[in-house]
């Protein structure tokens, strides 16, 4: 399931503050009062926990814009925000962002360019950012926001202070019931327990995966208004969940190894062809989907 959009209120138009988030945005607080803000910052949150909501908060809060400027929204000459162009983050919008950096601030205290999902920057791209990250002009700030903190390149890793989010079950779960009459448990680990995957009229995967024995992925992810990354998501997040219930449950040793190493399998391919569609613009989607359909039922469909 994709991950909800809570953090702009339709009404007030305000970015909401996770409270997860603040622990992060005290960090910010702190080092900009004492002015010491590094010139890059790396801001690490897991997927469901709501990435987009804190970049847009950091970029509000370093550019001192008003509460109700959306930085994602926002022609500011002093904030630039890039995201992903399909599936990657080009040298095109990296070169913008270089440009960008040599500029006198003109408003703001400060400049900021937010770099979303930063680990989908291509080589090129990434080679690029790097040449700024190096040598950074003063009062700029560069913040690269992502998912997959492993995916960055080495060098850029070096030269960024990183923040990171910690997920919390309990505190996603307060925050939730907040929200909902009741939290289905299934529905909860069913999304990792990320609150923002959450949903409480989801199809069980259970039930969509059910349906993957006659019908195709695409055919299911249309029907239910999905992404075919996110069914893949909650795919591989189910097989993890068997793998862990198959190696600690009860029966023959042998018999419980044997299904969670089929389950490891399954999940491996599911992961994979997660990672093809979500970094290149050319991956062959009908082709992936197929060839894990079919591998899946020809096994014996583990975990259905």
């Amino acid at each position: 399931m994709a991950e909800v959009d809570p953090e702009v209120d339709p009404e007030s138009k305000f970015v909401e503050t996770l409270p997860w988030h603040v622990v992060v945005l005290d960090q910010l607080e702190n080092v900009l009062s004492r002015g010491r803000l590094p010139n890059a910052i790396a801001l690490v949150c897991p997927t469901g926990w709501g990435l987009a909501s804190l970049s847009e908060r950091v970029v509000q809060i370093v550019a001192e814009l008003d509460p109700e400027q959306i930085p994602s929204q926002l022609a500011h000459q002093d904030v630039r925000w890039i995201e992903p162009e399909g599936a990657v983050l080009k040298i095109d919008q990296i070169r913008r962002i270089n440009e960008f950096a040599v500029h006198t601030v003109q408003s703001a205290p400060r400049k900021v360019a937010l770099v979303l999902h930063a680990d989908r920057l291509n080589a090129n791209a990434a080679n690029a950012l790097l040449k700024t990250l190096e040598e950074p002009p003063g009062n700029t700030h560069i913040v690269l926001a992502t998912e997959h903190w492993a995916k960055l390149m080495p060098t850029i890793r070096s030269r960024c202070q990183r923040w990171n989010v910690r997920p919390d079950a309990n505190l996603a779960l307060r925050w939730l019931q907040e929200r909902n009459d009741a939290v289905d448990s299934d529905r909860f680990a069913d999304a990792g327990f990320a609150p923002l995957l959450y949903d409480n009229e989801s199809m069980p995967i259970t039930a969509l995966l059910a349906q993957l024995q006659q019908s195709t992925l695409g055919q299911i992810v249309k029907a239910e208004d999905l992404t075919t990354t996110d069914f893949l998501a909650r795919w591989y997040r189910h097989t993890v969940r068997l793998t862990a219930d198959s190696l600690s449950g009860r029966g023959p040793e042998d018999e419980r190894k044997t299904a969670a190493e089929g389950l490891q399998r399954i999940g491996e391919k599911i992961l994979d062809v997660r990672r093809q569609l979500l970094s290149s613009n050319a991956a062959n989607e009908t082709l992936l989907l197929e060839d894990l359909t079919q591998g899946w039922r020809k096994s014996g469909n583990p975990g259905s």
